[in-house]
């Protein structure tokens, strides 16, 4: 299958019970591994998954029931899952090839990535008024020094849609679907502005989406 040159702008909130109403064949009756399970986010929306076994770097009691690093190795044997599922944590990895290697290694059929669009335009609005655009950039004593979550990486959605449809095609699958979420403001100026860019791609690409997803498939 050729894979889609533009991907669809989905408007609203809730992205991952969006993702999983897009592709209930990625779900339904299925074994579902949650890479980054932390906040059990994911595991609420795929309600209709067989079972949700969730992996984290650190061990919490809702979400994720095995702590371990995809960066290392994921503690499973090859295509151990029907669909793996890796949500805004490639972009939090040291060496995000790695992980994502072991997150396709583990699958079977299916893999959704999903990545952030930090070029989306209120963040552009941010850095011109001089403010910091994520909580994830700070820089502090506890993030130079390691102890605490942070984002690693700064790209925008066409390389990281580079990235991962080569990993995955190098690894037998192939980029089957992919889709960026947006929800809509309340303030009008911001409405209006949303609806021009639905309808222009390069606005939709750096502008607009706030997450992309990545849905692939073994070839």
């Amino acid at each position: 299958m050729k894979a889609p040159s533009a991907g669809e702008l989905i408007a609203g909130s809730g992205s991952h019970a969006l993702i999983v109403g897009r592709r209930p064949a990625y779900f339904s009756g299925k074994r579902i591994l949650d890479v980054g399970a932390r906040d059990d986010v994911f595991t609420r929306a795929a309600g209709q998954a067989r079972r949700v076994f969730g992996v984290d770097l650190y061990y919490a009691e809702r979400g994720s029931s095995l702590v371990a690093d995809a960066q290392r190795g994921l503690p499973f044997g090859d295509r151990a899952f029907d669909t793996v599922v890796a949500l805004e944590i490639l972009e939090h990895t040291d060496r995000p090839i790695a992980a994502l290697d072991e997150i396709l290694r583990v699958a079977d059929r299916h893999c959704v990535i999903s990545l952030p669009n930090m070029y989306q335009f209120s963040y552009r609005l941010r850095v011109l008024r001089g403010q910091p655009i994520s909580g994830k950039y700070w820089l502090t004593t506890e993030t130079a020094a390691g102890r605490a979550d942070r984002h690693k990486w700064f790209f925008t959605p066409g390389e990281a849609l580079r990235l991962v449809r080569a990993e995955a095609s190098a690894r037998g699958f192939e980029l089957e679907d992919w889709c960026w979420i947006a929800a809509q403001s309340s303030r009008w100026p911001l409405r209006v502005w949303y609806r021009w860019a639905v309808g222009a791609q390069r606005t939709r690409e750096l502008c607009a989406a706030t997450i992309v997803f990545y849905l692939v498939r073994r070839a």
